[in-house]
């Protein structure tokens, strides 16, 4: 099952701390709700364990996230996960647009989801997707603001 997600956000921080953000896995690894067992495996890679709860599922999930940039613009975050009977692939591409205030990302997700997580309907999944993305937004804007 192929899922789809966009979004925009403003944040109060400048582009470069933004950046400095989504390219160190350390940091990036603070965004991520539910996860335990954090490790950063490299400059630009993490795994853990995540936590879900989707309908009837519930279940722990092993993730490794790598992050790639080629430009102070613009950082691709790449993510596969599994467990509970399921494989989970995720590219996310950030787009940093300087503003008067702060920065302003463009984002767009694209998954791919096989198993038994695919059996529970793309409206479910994209309702739990939906309130994920939400949590690490949450988190993102807690994050910067403190460091701002």
């Amino acid at each position: 099952m192929q899922l789809e997600f966009t979004g925009k956000e403003e944040l109060n921080s400048e582009i470069a701390r933004v950046y400095r953000f989504l390219t160190s896995p350390q940091e990036l690894a603070k965004s991520i709700p539910d996860a335990e067992d954090v490790k950063v495996t490299s400059a630009n890679e993490i795994e853990a364990k995540v936590k879900v709860k989707i309908a009837v599922i519930s279940s722990s999930l092993k993730v490794r996230m790598k992050i790639a940039s080629n430009q102070q613009d613009n950082v691709i975050v790449t993510a596969s996960s599994s467990g509970a009977g399921s494989n989970v692939e995720i590219s996310t591409n950030f787009k940093l647009i300087p503003q008067q205030n702060g920065t302003l990302i463009e984002w767009k997700a694209d998954a791919s989801v096989n198993g038994l997580i695919a059996g529970l309907g793309s409206s479910t999944l994209k309702a739990f997707a939906e309130r994920y993305i939400k949590q690490v937004i949450e988190n993102i804007h807690k994050i910067l603001d403190d460091k701002t």
